[in-house]
């Protein structure tokens, strides 16, 4: 008896470490908007499966750190940008 508890309490706790745990954020580097106090710099989660599971840019402003988030659909995705319209 005290073998199968032991077995089925490491199952338990094999199975629930192996669950998506870590997520990891990669950022790229921080690009410049000619004439403006923000910077851009585009946000990935990735989680433990080869996806990403969400994919952003984030304006921020150098003067007082406000940021803003653009968000996009799980199937988009940005390499470079050449242009650019601020609105903000």
């Amino acid at each position: 008896m005290k073998q199968i508890l032991i077995t089925i309490f490491s199952i338990m706790t094999l199975t629930s470490y192996g669950q998506d745990k870590n997520n990891y954020v990669h950022f790229n580097k921080l690009t410049e908007v000619e004439g403006t106090d923000y910077v851009i710099a585009s946000v990935e989660n990735w989680g433990k499966m080869p996806d990403a599971k969400n994919k952003y840019l984030l304006f921020i402003n150098t003067k007082n750190g406000q940021t803003k988030q653009v968000d996009f659909p799980g199937d988009g995705y940005f390499e470079n940008w050449n242009k650019l319209r601020s609105t903000i």
